[in-house]
Order: structure tokens, then sequence, then C-alpha cells
């Protein structure tokens, strides 16, 4: 009868020893998984001035929706200001935004101008919204493929004077 309580606590061990293996393999990618990554110098709160911080996230925007969009056009419409009691405008910060945009994205190298059309069932689209949140500016763009799938950029970025008054300072925008 001994024998058999012996190898019951040797399974104990055996498993106590296996999960300890797979903790110290899993810790590393926990860890990995809480870091916190460091701002890279271009991101957008690292500008010094509006035209900066215009390039800044037309670029990062750019990254994010490469390879996104089907060859040909992406109709980009002005980002509109959002906030408690305001009608949706569009703004100086708004328009430029919507400007840089459409020049970013629907500026296509050709070697990716080649590829073979997708067929198209909706329109390319890109749109966003601005929002001034306790002395940060919140930006929100989403786009469309021709393929109906949407795809987002959020960008926080602290608020200088020179970006306060280009979000309201309120624009007729072309149509």
């Amino acid at each position: 009868m001994r024998t058999g309580a012996g190898k019951g606590r040797r399974g104990v061990w055996l498993l106590l020893g296996l999960w300890l293996v797979l903790a110290f393999i899993a810790l590393p990618q926990q860890v990995a998984a809480r870091q916190v990554v460091a701002d890279v110098p271009d991101s957008p709160e690292g500008y010094g001035s509006l035209s900066e911080l215009v390039v800044l996230i037309g670029e990062d925007a750019a990254g994010q929706f490469a390879d996104f969009f089907a060859a040909g056009p992406v109709r980009v419409t002005p980002f509109k200001v959002i906030g408690e009691g305001l009608p949706r405008r569009t703004t100086l910060l708004g328009a430029t935004l919507a400007d840089q945009m459409t020049a970013v994205i629907n500026s296509v190298p050709e070697a990716e101008a080649e590829r073979e059309l997708r067929p198209a069932r909706d329109e390319q689209l890109l749109r966003g919204v601005l929002q001034e949140l306790d002395g940060y500016l919140r930006i929100h763009i989403s786009g469309r493929n021709n393929r109906g799938q949407w795809r987002s950029y959020v960008a926080n970025v602290e608020m200088s004077e020179a970006v306060y008054r280009a979000l309201h300072t309120y624009v007729t925008y072309g149509r």
C-alpha cells in the first residue's frame, strides 16, 4: 500500500515542476506584452509647428493605411470638429489635414498603381473628426477600401496655441 502513496506524491511534484517550467517560459512573453513602447522621435507629440504636426499626422496615418486601399482614387472628406453642443463644422485644421491626407493617400507609386485592381464594390473613402479634450487634440481618421473594410487611426497630441487657433477657425470648404 505504501508504494501507491509514493507514486501520488511523485505525480504532484512532477505536475508542480511542469507548471513552473511553463510559467518561466510564458513569463517573458507576459512582461513584453506589458512594456510601454517609448515615443519615437517622429511621433505627432514631438511637433514644433502646425505645419510639422500636419506632416507628421499625414505620414503616421499613411503608414497605418499602407496596402489598405486599392489602386485608384480615395475620396477624402474634410475633417469635422465634434464637441459638446457644437454642430459638426469644418475648421482650418480639419481642411488642412484633409488636404494633406488627399495628397499622401492618393499619391501611389507606379509599381503599386500597376498592380491588379480588385473588383470595386464600394467607393474608397477617408474621413476624420477632431475633438478637443482637456488640452489635447484627438484626431480620429477612418478609411473604407473598395471591399467595404474599415480601418482607423487615432492620434492624441498636446494642444499648442497655433493648433488651438486652427481648430477654432471655421472655414467653408469647397463643393
